[in-house]
């Protein structure tokens, strides 16, 4: 089969030609582990193709050839116009496509391999729901609504995953929905619990449905319902916390997971993720109230070590000597030698011993730090030459 290369470019099969088979392929094993693509995946890879083939003017693969400034430029421009996620998709397309060509023999090289990979992070975080604005929504919509809310915020499954659950997915037994692997986000077979009143109100919705028939009502754009229903029950769409939109229920979802008290490998499994950073640094949310929450507890366990404490020393106190009144146990100020600059300091002065032995403040025995007396003068306290320190009356 001839190749095509920059000198001679081979005019043989057309853009618009290629492009269905490789849209026909994707249907068939395009996805991962060779599964096929999504139906939602389908339809953004044939609007992202068009818009290329008439971006870029395409008439045939070879027009793709010195065509990485044009696909550079064009992404620039849509950057600017759109989110990061958005200009990455559409670079995904183009770039994928190429490499389809590639692996086919329709190109000698690949012209956009270096295409240099653009951000996916959003540009502004989704937040969780509070239990409060859960419960208001749910209050705010109509019933299927209400169930359609219910279960992806109890499961954390995306709004295509929830588009294609039917009756036959719902397992009564085991109270829980089977995942197909032909339209999970991972192209994995699972299993997602759930609660047992919910799974009563779906076996209910599903005895009058043939088993082929969805079994939630999720609309092409459930964004956009979601928006009237926040409208409706009072919920702020942004604040500084971050937004809501659909997906962010499953963000509400990971974030209820953990604070539940699920372990690091549980959080994982119901979220279905591979890693547990995706799990914890990109759906899981610290919440203010909760901090304050764990903060207090923290608190009360300091404190009742505090009391533990004290208890000791009160009960060693009792044991020990008798403590002094109030009158001879006070702070008291402590002086450097005569000489020096005084560096001021207090503590309080431990039980008294009498002191047999005359002698004056000016002792020539005094030490580098001198201990106030805070008896009547009735005789110095302590004593250098009995007890190592001088000390004087007030």
């Amino acid at each position: 089969a001839p190749f095509l290369s920059i000198a001679s470019p081979w005019k043989k099969g057309t853009a618009p030609a290629q492009k269905e088979d490789y849209l026909s392929w994707g249907r068939k094993h395009g996805g991962k582990s060779g599964h096929p693509w999504s139906p939602s995946h389908i339809r953004n890879k044939i609007r992202h193709l068009n818009w290329w083939q008439e971006k870029l003017n395409l008439q045939t693969v070879g027009d793709l050839y010195n065509g990485l400034s044009a696909v550079e430029k064009i992404i620039a421009q849509l950057e600017i116009a759109r989110t990061a996620k958005t200009a990455a998709n559409y670079a995904e397309t183009i770039k994928s496509f190429c490499v389809w060509c590639r692996k086919r023999g329709l190109l000698k090289e690949n012209p956009l391999q270096d295409l240099a990979p653009l951000p996916t992070a959003p540009e502004m975080q989704r937040r969780a729901l509070t239990p409060e604005e859960i419960r208001r929504l749910l209050n705010a919509c109509n019933p299927k609504k209400r169930l359609l809310y219910s279960v992806a915020l109890t499961t954390g499954l995306r709004a295509n995953e929830l588009r294609s659950i039917t009756t036959r997915h719902l397992d009564v037994k085991n109270g829980g929905i089977v995942l197909d692997a032909s339209w999970t986000k991972n192209r994995q077979p699972g299993f997602q619990p759930l609660p047992q009143t919910l799974m009563n109100e779906l076996a209910q919705t599903a005895q009058p449905k043939w088993s082929d028939q969805p079994l939630l009502d999720v609309t092409t754009q459930p964004a956009k319902f979601l928006d009237s229903d926040l409208k409706r029950a009072g919920i702020p769409k942004w604040t500084e916390e971050g937004k809501i939109d659909f997906h962010a229920l499953r963000t509400t979802f990971t974030t209820l997971v953990i604070e539940s008290g699920a372990n690091q490998k549980e959080a994982m499994e119901l979220a279905r993720h591979a890693t547990p950073l995706l799990t914890f640094n990109t759906y899981a949310r610290a919440r203010q109230p909760r901090l304050k929450e764990i903060s207090e507890k923290v608190g009360v366990e300091i404190g009742a070590c505090a009391n533990d404490v004290q208890q000791d020393n009160e009960e060693e106190t009792k044991e020990g000597e008798k403590p002094l009144n109030n009158s001879t146990y006070k702070e008291n100020k402590m002086a450097e030698r005569a000489g020096f600059e005084p560096a001021v300091r207090y503590q309080r002065t431990h039980a008294f011993q009498a002191c047999s032995i005359s002698h004056s403040d000016t002792s020539p025995l005094g030490p580098e730090s001198i201990e106030t007396c805070a008896g009547s003068g009735q005789g110095v306290a302590l004593c250098a030459q009995q007890f190592g320190v001088v000390a004087r009356c007030q």
